[in-house]
């Protein structure tokens, strides 16, 4: 009995990852977002100088160019018409690429640094104060709805932790 489940247990995932992988082929190349040769320290610590100038929080969204759901997420972040002007008046957004590369993953220190933001998976969130302290990592699945991601669940987050006028960092 426990042969059987085993081996139905097998078969079903041989299948689901056929059917997923096969799913992917279909999919039209994206449009890169993430700068694959970028050193995400740096593209962190220039936006903090521009938050902290503008008085914004820094989202940075750790990801890669074939994911589907980074793409998504950005689109959500800088073209929905009710989310992208409330997200462009109150934070900065940092792509970080963390493809694999010849076996190692691009900026792995930042993850570490960040508490690994991706072990559920792409993308990953952090989003900083304006002098670079951690407030909040986010596992962007919070923000799924069924089959997408929820722009009311989205707003709400970004509401959430918009920094208020007048109050210190």
């Amino acid at each position: 009995m426990k042969t059987n489940l085993a081996v139905l247990g097998l078969g079903l995932a041989l299948a689901l990852s056929t059917v997923f992988w096969s799913g992917c082929s279909d999919q039209p190349k994206l449009p890169p977002i993430y700068n694959t040769q970028a050193d995400g320290a740096k593209l962190i610590a220039d936006a903090l100088v521009v938050a902290e100038r503008d008085q914004k929080r820094v989202l940075v969204e750790f990801g890669a160019n074939w994911c589907i759901w980074c793409h998504r997420l950005h689109a959500l972040l800088t073209s929905d018409p009710e989310i992208a002007p409330y997200f462009d008046a109150h934070f900065l957004l940092v792509l970080v690429d963390v493809d694999e590369i010849n076996g190692r993953t691009h900026n792995e220190n930042l993850l570490l640094r960040y508490g690994e933001p991706t072990k559920d998976g792409l993308p990953g969130l952090v989003l900083l104060e304006s002098d670079g302290h951690q407030l909040k990592t986010q596992d962007s699945a919070e923000f799924m709805s069924g089959d997408h991601f929820d722009p009311a669940k989205l707003l709400k987050f970004l509401k959430d932790w918009t920094l208020k006028a007048g109050t210190a960092n």
